[in-house]
């Protein structure tokens, strides 16, 4: 099997700390909506209907609060968090692309010439992709422009149903209100006691519990969509920083799709992996510019791993070609600052730096 560079190990790291951080910022929330719920209990325990709406009303503020502060969840950079659920997906989402880009420059730092990897950190910061495009298409073998025509940095990306990342999470935000409300407004209706509502409440709110018995509309697990949301944004931030590091590292002409560990049944993840679950070779790397459309689906887990190409000896000759006759540096995974701000944006960058410590902590 070709040499792959290593870096499967970040996305399930940063699923698993969004999952653990979301169940964190829920839990004080959830607290309060049952001190609320036992302040308006009667002496037999139970909330009188005549209380509902306000009980309701203001148990779905407390838990909006979490997604959203108003209507945004973020301030006007588009990247400075207003929720705790927003500070969330910034963490694990640079965390992702962090890991990412490093995991190439480490790579290069151990296994290309010292000569030509010091050229190549000295990239200088272009202003944007049409920049970095003049320059970098020169000189890396095979480079496709517009390949980077369709990627935005995680604040600026519209979804298909013409939505920024504040608009997403403050949707989801209304919907897990909207299910908490309808809940509360039936147990409350139907004369059950604040103990019992509390304890549902808490079932139907944290991620991991085990969900709600009920066919109601609202649904058993109110807290899903939030998510699904998370470990979504998480794993397009890590397949976008992933495919593009890869693009740039003029060293990697092949990226492996790696079935996930905890793959739980046969899906369209099946046909599209090259490498099984057990690492083994199931067929040939893709090409870097016809890598398939990566997440293929809500909550993907599986991974991208780059594969080294065959022919390092003519990629160095080429690159000291360039070095030896004075010009430009490409912008590489070498010069990892530089590719981190044009993937994650200015904004968002500036907030990574100032919080480069908690974000490392994973």
């Amino acid at each position: 099997m070709r040499q792959a560079i290593p870096g499967t190990r970040a996305l399930p790291i940063a699923q698993k700390g969004f999952r653990e951080g979301y169940k964190a910022a829920l839990r004080p929330e959830v607290e309060r909506v049952t001190l609320l719920l036992h302040q308006n209990a009667g002496l037999d325990g139970k909330i009188d209907r005549r209380r509902e709406s306000a009980v309701v009303e203001r148990a779905g503020e407390i838990i909006q609060r979490v997604y959203v502060a108003g209507r945004r969840a973020y301030a006007e950079d588009g990247a400075t968090p207003l929720s705790p659920y927003a500070s969330l997906i910034n963490r694990w989402v640079t965390y992702i692309t962090v890991k990412a880009v490093q995991n190439q420059r480490n790579w290069m730092k151990r296994s290309v010439p010292e000569d030509v990897y010091r050229w190549l950190i000295g990239a200088r910061r272009p202003q944007n992709v049409r920049e970095m495009i003049s320059v970098t298409g020169r000189m890396l073998p095979g480079f496709v422009p517009d390949a980077f025509a369709q990627y935005d940095p995680l604040h600026l990306w519209v979804d298909p149903n013409g939505y920024r990342l504040s608009d997403r999470i403050w949707r989801t935000g209304v919907d897990t209100r909207a299910r908490l409300d309808a809940m509360l407004a039936e147990q409350i209706r139907n004369g059950n006691s604040a103990i019992n509502i509390s304890k549902k409440s808490e079932q139907f709110m944290l991620p991991g519990r085990a969900a709600l018995r009920t066919t109601k509309p609202y649904g058993t697990d109110a807290s899903y969509r939030g998510m699904v949301l998370g470990r979504t944004e998480i794993t397009r931030a890590h397949g976008w920083s992933t495919i593009l590091s890869a693009r740039l590292n003029p060293y990697v002409d092949g990226l492996d799709w790696v079935l996930s560990a905890s793959h739980p049944k046969m899906d369209v993840c099946d046909q599209l992996a090259t490498v099984g679950m057990g690492g083994e070779r199931l067929k040939d790397p893709y090409d870097v510019y016809s890598f398939p459309s990566y997440p293929s689906h809500p909550q993907e887990m599986c991974n991208i791993q780059s594969v080294v190409t065959a022919d390092a000896q003519q990629v160095t000759d080429e690159l000291r070609q360039y070095m030896e006759q004075g010009d430009e540096p490409p912008l590489t995974p070498a010069a990892d600052d530089s590719l981190l701000w044009l993937l994650l944006g200015a904004a968002l960058y500036e907030w990574w730096r100032r919080n480069q410590e908690t974000v490392a902590a994973a």
